[in-house]
């Protein structure tokens, strides 16, 4: 059975989807792209507003409004469309994330100054950073 989301058309939500048992599923800069282009693609049929996002080696985060469509269709589509490239890539059989994607809703300006600073700042929040300064991870809106 399918749990239903509530959805909130006029709200922004913070949106994490991580790797199966947390392993990498975005190995190189063509990985990154490739999400971009996930990102672009669906953005073109069912638009939306990103105030921050950045990409990690075994997750990623969004800060995401939707403008009509609902959240899971398109978190449902960027997925979709990443996992099938990263399959085709890597001639991988079976799934590569760990479960649904994490979707919190943030409730006022203060939330998203508060989500926006965790999602920029998790390049260098980490057991070893993996930059000095945010402007320098190539992989982020900062």
């Amino acid at each position: 059975m399918t749990r239903r989301r509530n959805f909130n058309p006029h709200s922004y939500y913070h949106v994490i989807m991580r790797g199966n048992n947390r392993e990498a599923i975005f190995k190189s800069h063509e990985d990154m792209v490739e999400l971009m282009r996930a990102l672009l693609h669906v953005h073109d049929r069912y638009p939306f507003t990103v105030l921050a996002y950045c990409f990690m080696s075994n997750h990623y985060h969004i800060l995401i409004k939707p403008t009509k469509d609902s959240l899971s269709k398109i978190m449902a589509l960027i997925n979709r469309r990443y996992s099938d490239s990263y399959s085709k890539r890597y001639n991988h059989v079976g799934r590569i994330y760990q479960k649904r994607y994490f979707a919190k809703e943030v409730r006022s300006r203060k939330g998203l100054l508060v989500v926006s600073s965790y999602i920029h700042r998790n390049p260098i929040d980490t057991k070893k950073p993996m930059v000095d300064r945010l402007e320098t991870y190539p992989y982020s809106s900062y």
